[in-house]
This record gives C-alpha cells, structure tokens and sequence, in this order.
C-alpha cells in the first residue's frame, strides 16, 4: 500500500479519505456503515450533486459525495460506480475488489465479469487464470461472455503451447458456448463482444472457417464496427488477401485506430504498383501512429520506409525522400531493409537507374490473444457511465 500511496497526488490522496469505510461494505456484503445518513435523511440536494459529479466525471467528487448518498444507492450501482470512478482515476488495484463485488452482485452481467477478470488480469494474471479455469469448469453457472473470455486467457497463456487435446477441449467449449445464443439473448454490446472475441480464440486455435463464421455474425449486426473488419482482416491475410484488402480498406475508411491496417494497405499498394494510394494509406496511418514502445517505433518507421519509396517513384523531390528515411532509420536503425532501400535510393539518385528497393513478404497483422481485451467497444481501463436514473429512492 505505501507503494501505492507514494504514486498518488495530493488530490489522489485526498479521494483515499474513507476508502477503509468503502471496503469494509464489502466485508459487510453491502450493508451499509453504522454511522452515516439514514435513507430518509440524504437530500434530494445531495442526489443532485452526485448526478452533477457523474455527469462532469468528476471521479474524485463522486468518490466523496457517494459515501454521503450510499443509502439511497442499490449497492450493485454503488460497487459499478465505485469501482468506475478508481479505474478512470487510473488505480485498478483500488477498483478491482470493488468490480469483483460488482461481478459477484450481478453473476449474469457477463460485461461486469468480463471487466472483472481483464482488471484482475493486469494486477496478478497467475490468480485471473485460476479464476478463468474455475468458470470453465461450470460454463453453464456463467454469462457466454464470461466462459468465451475465460478462453481466451487460458488459450492465450503465454508458458507453454496447448496439447491436441486442450485444443479439443477448447474447440468443444467454444460451440458448446456459442451454442447458448439460442437460447439466450445478449444485449447487443454483449453480443458484438462474445463474437469477436469467439472469433479470436478459434483464429488462435487454427479454426480458419468457425473464425470468420464469429467475425461475419458480429458484422452482421453492426457493419461498421472497425475491430471487427480489423480481425477479419488478420484472419484472411495469410487465407484470402483479396478479401482481407475489402476488409482492412473499410476499416481504413471508418476511420480505425488499428495501425497494422495501414500498414499492410499501404505495403499491398506499392508491390501492385500504385504507389499514390500506397501513400496515401502511410500518410493516413502516420497521422495515427505513437512511438511509446518499440513495436510502435518499428511499426512508425516501416510506414516512413514506405512513404518514402512511394515518393522516390513518383519524382518527389530527393530531399523530401532523404528525410523520411532518415526518420525511419531515426526510429530503427537495425532493420535490415530500410537500411538496405536507404542505400539504393542513395546509389541510384546519382545516376537515375531503375530502383530495385528490397522487398519481403506482405507483412502479416497480427491479432494475440491479448489484444482481445483491446477488440470490444469498451475501454479496458473504463466502466460503463453509470447515469443518475439507476439511483433508487429505495435502497437494495
């Protein structure tokens, strides 16, 4: 906890006043403190004022003031917008055990489950995979969300390759799962995330078929949705690069934020020759791209290489060229081709000759079990916005 303590700031700390009081609700299972305002005695004033914070996402306002108004609150609402406003504060250790409570209050909630295990997961991944283990074991007591989820952690452990029969096993459970939708309605944010994520484990597990059968389901009820088109065209890169081209272009269209899109259009367009459209998709996707870490700063510098063939071939003046080598190289100085390409662009601008740059395979994006947490519409580190309507004038 000091540890913890000494990453706050002083606005931090003071949110920390009465956190002891918060998670002993949670010892006392959601009854609340033995001194404090009597559901008769919170003020309409006071709602008010919550709703104001909520609404303003002030998180260290709504921390304070909830505590005053927590009888008129149904504690499930309490523990989501505890646990809401320390993760948006950026404190998952804070929030987790209140969204575990959240999970517990709410066991068909498969969106709470969910943000239950990817929070724990962040924290201690060794304790979030013996959670999954447990709601594998009885899917049938679980949300679909909650058992696919599950999966795609245990498949997605990274020690050691799964045996033939865990793939089995995993296959089995996965349209032993999905199977459940028969029966069962998901509200449609649920749905869309059962399918993508579905749709990641069979890609992981090597059903090709059963993969774009879950990403074609979600698509279907909502076309537009560019984490889908981005997985399904991870998934046809390697099958189908036609298709796969359709579905990165109409992702590269809405707009997505999945860098590997662009990169992959715009390496696509300059081995076919069009080179305009090729850097068009790596001024689209520099615009985007980050240099946080070193995938990121290889993924920029790949986009640079290309932009500057793109504009070497089509007579851009030398010095523009240079510069954006130069920042490719900046970004990855060790990568044998942009090295290598930098070096043929030197040799020939002196003499004209044809361009024979080094070229490889069209890189693969690729889609880990991992970024399933980033494939749904919700952020990792966020909760639904809990609005003002859920607070009861009678308390659960």
């Amino acid at each position: 906890m000091t540890a913890l303590w000494d990453r706050l700031d002083s606005v931090q700390r003071a949110s920390l006043s009465g956190l002891g009081s918060d998670q002993n609700w949670i010892r006392r299972n959601g009854s609340p403190p033995p001194k404090g305002k009597t559901h008769d005695e919170v003020t309409q004033q006071e709602l008010e004022t919550l709703d104001r914070s909520m609404r303003s996402q002030d998180w260290h306002a709504v921390l304070r003031i909830i505590r005053i108004c927590q009888t008129r609150i149904l504690k499930e609402t309490l523990a989501n917008i505890r646990s809401s406003a320390w993760l948006n504060l950026g404190l998952p250790e804070i929030a987790s055990p209140f969204l575990d409570f959240a999970a517990k209050l709410q066991p068909k909630d498969g969106i709470i489950l969910f943000q239950s295990l990817a929070i724990a997961e962040r924290i201690n991944s060794n304790d979030a995979l013996e959670r999954a283990r447990k709601i594998v074991e009885q899917p049938d007591n679980h949300s679909i969300l909650a058992v696919v989820f599950s999966i795609s952690m245990l498949v997605g452990k990274p020690k050691q390759a799964l045996t033939e029969n865990e793939i089995r096993e995993f296959n089995n459970l996965l349209k032993s799962s999905l199977g459940r939708l028969n029966n069962e309605s998901p509200n449609t944010l649920e749905l869309l995330m059962i399918h993508q994520i579905a749709g990641v484990c069979y890609h992981s597990l090597g059903e090709i078929d059963e993969a774009n059968k879950c990403y074609d389901n979600g698509l279907a009820i909502e076309p537009e949705n560019t984490r889908l088109l981005f997985a399904r065209g991870v998934l046809l890169s390697k099958y189908n690069p036609e298709e796969s081209v359709k579905s990165f272009s109409r992702a590269a269209e809405l707009g997505t934020d999945e860098i590997e899109t662009y990169v992959f259009l715009a390496q696509y367009y300059l081995r076919t020759g069009d080179f305009r459209k090729s850097l068009d998709y790596c001024e689209r996707g520099l615009a985007k791209a980050s240099t946080d870490t070193k995938d990121s700063r290889r993924i920029k510098a790949r986009l640079l290489e290309f932009a500057a063939i793109n504009k070497c071939e089509l007579s851009y003046p030398d010095k523009d060229v240079e510069n954006l080598f130069q920042q490719a190289l900046d970004l990855d100085p060790n990568e044998p081709r942009i090295v290598g390409n930098h070096k043929v662009f030197v040799s020939t601008r002196s003499n004209h000759s044809a361009h024979k740059w080094l070229d490889d395979e069209i890189e693969k994006p690729t889609i880990s079990l991992s970024q399933t947490r980033l494939i749904n519409n919700l952020n990792s580190q966020q909760l639904r916005f809990i609005p003002s309507d859920y607070i009861s004038p009678i308390a659960g």
